[in-house]
């Protein structure tokens, strides 16, 4: 799971799964709650520390979907980020 932060709120939450109804939106868990919410409305906390606007990260493929378009995550190695997602 990555953390992620609405831009406009602030709020944290962890996601890594795409809402499979919605390709534009992704499942965000927060502590006692989970919703569906836009991409374009978070940022991903890298394992740098760095914080990314999604859509951003998506496009330099800093995270990677996997390959049924369930899942994503920040990708494993140069082959996962060249090839733009993982198995």
């Amino acid at each position: 799971m990555l953390n992620v932060r609405n831009k406009k709120t602030g709020t944290t939450g962890t996601a890594s799964e795409f809402n499979l109804h919605a390709a534009s939106e992704i499942i965000v868990y927060f502590d006692d709650d989970c919703s569906t919410e836009f991409i374009r409305d978070y940022e991903v906390q890298l394992s740098s520390g760095e914080w990314k606007d999604m859509r951003e990260a998506f496009r330099n493929r800093d995270i990677i979907p996997d390959d049924l378009n369930m899942h994503f995550r920040e990708p494993q190695n140069d082959e996962e980020r060249k090839r733009g997602w993982c198995d």
